[in-house]
């Protein structure tokens, strides 16, 4: 994939849920803060990781969430995260959060495995 990077204003990124793995998830950040200085970088956490990226001052926005929330909160947090209307979205969970805000670009949710 060909990113345009003078496109790329709003990034959204999608960590892992366990301390171990969100620790390994920060050079994400430092790549996408180096690679595009001028973007907004938010970081969606579980409520677990709320610490480790609450005073990085490459993090304009922090989104906790709870995966035992209800559907209908989860919709609601969808919408409100659409309406942000993200460039990027760089999601390590492989969820279906990127197919549904409808980001200019995005990786996909489905990996495929060297053979």
């Amino acid at each position: 994939m060909i990113i345009d990077k003078s496109r790329i204003r709003r990034i959204l990124v999608i960590t892992l849920s366990n301390i171990g793995d969100i620790i390994l998830t920060t050079p994400v950040i430092r790549a996408l803060s180096k690679e595009f200085p001028g973007s907004r970088i938010d970081v969606m956490v579980g409520p677990n990781g709320r610490d480790i990226f609450d005073k990085d001052p490459r993090i304009f926005k922090l989104v906790v969430y709870d995966k035992h929330i209800s559907i209908a909160e989860k919709r609601r947090l969808q919408l409100k995260l659409r309406k942000l209307k993200y460039d990027l979205v760089v999601d390590l969970r492989n969820t279906v959060f990127p197919l549904l805000l409808g980001p200019k670009y995005r990786n996909s949710p489905i990996q495929s495995f060297p053979k």
